[in-house]
């Protein structure tokens, strides 16, 4: 990772938190009642967790290398990502029965340890139905920040509905990635239904989509779209390949489909390097402004020296 690259992310990281504090303590403020006041110091606590903040900067990114100029309000309306980003990670801790995120208690675990909760099956039962609801509310918000942002009417429409298919991807991608953990042995995935889950859980959600709903805020055409998906989602697979070779333990104690478990860690390694390699061959054929141009190809090497 590049000096210039490194500064790049650190300084959006810190950005993008104190964009999300200052829209928190609105909220806090804004709240009519004590409980609401303690919920979204709760959902606050839980949004400034350490996090890479990596769909957010690629909102601001796709914005700028479709032309957009007005830099303070994408950054402010780019948090709207990170508040679904936690929505999706509250629900999928329940899934996935997680007990930490990001080296704290998962939300679910946190209203556990309620003094009126009488016995074990009562404090689970409340502390997901709290969390869910929370989650809930989390994506609220996130829709709210997008759709109240001060961008045109009409590209403020097509990126709401950019948001809801990357999120009926990602939901089909949860589901069916459940769905082979719980009524499959593993060694039954086949490799295009591994693929399949990577590409609509991670390269739609993390990458395709925070780069196109960017670049719609600014007007995007449909060229430029498309050059950002034949982007996005090579870098977006390589990205879960190399997520999922740094978390083969954990992946086979939970039982997580896996490309890992058809292929060696060799063969892995050189899929994500083939994928790296053909996305900075399309990024390198665009014609984007060379500074995002730049972030991009930095953005690929770092991925694939993970």
């Amino acid at each position: 990772m590049t000096k210039e690259f490194s500064k790049i992310l650190s300084k959006y990281h810190a950005d993008i938190s104190n964009e999300l504090a200052v829209f928190f303590d609105k909220e806090i403020k804004k709240a009519d009642s004590p409980f609401l006041q303690k919920t979204l110091k709760t959902l606050k606590e839980f949004s400034l967790r350490p996090g890479k903040r990596i769909r957010a900067i690629l909102v601001n990114y796709g914005y700028f290398l479709a032309g957009g100029k007005n830099k303070k309000e994408i950054l402010k309306t780019s948090i709207f990502i990170e508040l679904i980003h936690n929505f999706l990670l509250i629900h999928d801790d329940i899934l996935d029965e997680e007990k930490m995120r990001r080296g704290k208690p998962a939300l679910h675990h946190i209203f556990e340890n309620e003094k009126f909760l009488k016995n074990k099956n009562e404090r689970e039962y409340y502390g997901i139905s709290m969390a869910v609801v929370m989650g809930d509310m989390m994506e609220f918000l996130g829709r709210r920040v997008l759709s109240q942002s001060k961008f045109s009417d009409k590209n403020k429409i097509e990126a709401i509905k950019k948001l809801e298919q990357i999120l009926i991807s990602t939901a089909h991608g949860e589901m069916f990635e459940y769905w082979i953990r719980k009524n499959q042995k593993r060694e039954t995935a086949k490799e295009k239904d591994i693929l399949e889950i990577y590409k609509n859980k991670t390269a739609c959600y993390t990458f395709v989509g925070p780069l196109q709903i960017g670049a719609l805020l600014a007007g995007a055409s449909t060229k430029t779209l498309l050059s950002l998906e034949k982007i996005g989602l090579p870098l977006g697979v390589a990205f879960q390949i190399k997520d999922d070779i740094e978390d083969i333990n954990s992946d086979k104690q939970e039982g997580q489909p896996s490309l890992l478990t058809l292929k060696s860690i060799d063969e892995c390694k050189k899929i994500s390097k083939n994928l790296i390699d053909q996305t900075k061959k399309e990024i390198r054929a665009t014609k984007f402004p060379e500074r995002e141009k730049q972030f991009l190809l930095d953005l690929a090497d770092y991925i694939g020296n993970r």
